[in-house]
């Protein structure tokens, strides 16, 4: 623990820092830790980090890594304020509970509503992520379909109005690389769908026939939207 050159050290400490710190002084006592709460765990990580305890430090990090991995402990280990020190420790933990919310979430038809009341952290892990599936079943032969995409609001808060740039592009067999397909920016309102309706703008037996959409049978999509630099918003 790094040492003080005041005659009379005082330690400021948060009501938040208060049970961290009582585990912290117990471990540098007996070298033990009453809890396994995944919560606590990282805060007394923090507290360790910021008094330089550098064996508490790892011994909380062995404890995480130890746990299972849960939908709850893996939003914690992405939305928590690690200092840059601390970043290369947690560094696995963070990467287990990206790969752990990928496989939970990897479905777009069955995203849940909570996906959307989650930090941003997570939602940009999630569709960031080069594992996202789209399930599609229909009849091959028809021509009446089309490949559609399309964003869906529905419903903002404070403001009425929102320019958001979107683009969608497919990876092509030839070159390997992501290709545009539509681009536009687009007011935001509430309620509302924006896109298009065929994508591809070919017929569906066409679309379907055509081996350089379709690498090993799939197909490979991206949805880059960016907001804009934003007009001063209507409340």
């Amino acid at each position: 623990m790094r040492e003080s050159d005041q005659m009379h050290p005082k330690i400021r400490i948060t009501d938040s820092e208060e049970n961290a710190l009582m585990e912290l002084l117990s471990f540098m006592y007996s070298g033990k830790l009453t809890t396994t709460q995944p919560g606590l765990l990282l805060n007394i990580l923090m507290a360790a980090d910021k008094f330089e305890v550098v064996s508490c430090i790892r011994h909380c990090t062995q404890l995480l890594k130890s746990l299972p991995m849960t939908k709850e402990s893996a939003v914690l280990y992405l939305d928590h304020p690690f200092s840059i020190s601390l970043v290369a420790e947690v560094q696995h933990l963070i990467d287990a509970a990206k790969q752990f919310l990928v496989n939970k979430y990897k479905d777009l038809t069955e995203l849940p509503d909570e996906l959307m009341e989650m930090p941003l952290a997570v939602i940009e892990t999630i569709f960031s992520s080069t594992e996202l599936q789209i399930t599609c079943e229909m009849d091959e032969q028809s021509t009446l379909y089309s490949f559609g995409f399309w964003i869906a609001v529905d419903s903002m808060k404070g403001s009425t109005c929102l320019t958001v740039r979107y683009e969608f592009a497919t990876r092509t067999g030839s070159s390997g690389k992501f290709v545009c397909k539509r681009k536009a920016n687009v007011d935001i309102t509430d309620n509302c769908m924006y896109g298009c309706e065929d994508l591809f703008d070919v017929s569906w037996s066409r679309f379907i026939a055509n081996d350089n959409l379709f690498i090993n049978d799939v197909l490979h999509l991206r949805a880059d939207l960016t907001l804009p630099e934003q007009p001063e918003l209507q409340t």
